[in-house]
């Protein structure tokens, strides 16, 4: 009988030796647990049998974490559609034409308006009308030169260079006549202010044509300045045939 159980004890001792050392399973999740690492644990294998390819705590410094696109020091990745910017007009001389385009056309589009409701001829509000449509059309293409260049377009809409819009005296004499004249006196007013204020606004665009180191815009005026040029033309025939005092 001591015999027997001395075998039993020798028998548990050398199937119990083997463990010694091993890793220990967490009674709840069967997790195994490293014995040294105290508390902290490893991922468990997935469903399939393969292990996690990410870390329940943080990774040690210099480790590579799977899927992580975080560059160092707080950087990432560029972002492939992020549309480039473009500079701003390269001198004072560029941006202040802008400026002088932009009021030019607002004047213009601000007396044909107010003038189709005075005009008598329906040759003389035909012209107005074209003249209306076309300065709305270059001012909306100026704007959107502007968008691309960051200009500020409150800017444009508050300021002018002083004194670069030729003749402000001989203007707002002609806005004078313009309201106090009636019938075919207000027509013929009308076209008359027209001539002078697109022989300025291409006296304007030729100088700034020449003048400007931005090539946008310089092809912008090329553009605009022979639609300037058929304005004036078309003006001058009115006057010359059909308004004849």
């Amino acid at each position: 009988m001591r015999r027997l159980s001395f075998d039993v004890i020798l028998v548990a001792t050398l199937l119990a030796a083997p463990l010694v050392g091993a890793q220990q399973l967490d009674p709840v999740g069967g997790t195994p647990t490293h014995p040294s690492a105290g508390s902290t644990q490893y991922p468990a294998p997935d469903s399939t049998g393969a292990p996690s390819t990410t870390y329940p705590y943080p990774a040690p410094s210099g480790a590579e974490v799977p899927g992580d696109t975080t560059l160092p020091s707080g950087e990432s990745y560029p972002s492939s559609t992020q549309a480039p910017r473009t500079q701003a007009p390269s001198s004072t001389s560029d941006l202040d034409l802008v400026n002088n385009l932009h009021q030019a056309n607002l004047k213009d589009q601000e007396m044909c308006q107010t003038a189709l409701d005075r005009l008598q001829s329906a040759r003389v509000k035909a012209f107005a009308r074209k003249v209306l449509a076309d300065h709305k059309a270059a001012d909306k293409q100026l704007m959107s030169y502007a968008t691309r260049k960051n200009i500020d377009k409150s800017q444009l809409e508050a300021t002018a260079t002083e004194g670069t819009l030729p003749s402000d005296s001989a203007r707002s004499s002609g806005h004078d006549h313009l309201n106090t004249a009636s019938g075919t006196e207000y027509d013929r007013a009308f076209v008359t202010m027209m001539i002078d204020e697109h022989d300025k606004a291409i006296q304007m665009v030729r100088d700034g044509r020449d003048s400007v180191s931005d090539k946008q815009l310089k092809s912008m005026l090329t553009a605009l300045l022979p639609k300037l040029e058929r304005h004036r033309q078309m003006a001058q025939t009115l006057l010359d045939k059909h308004l004849k005092s």
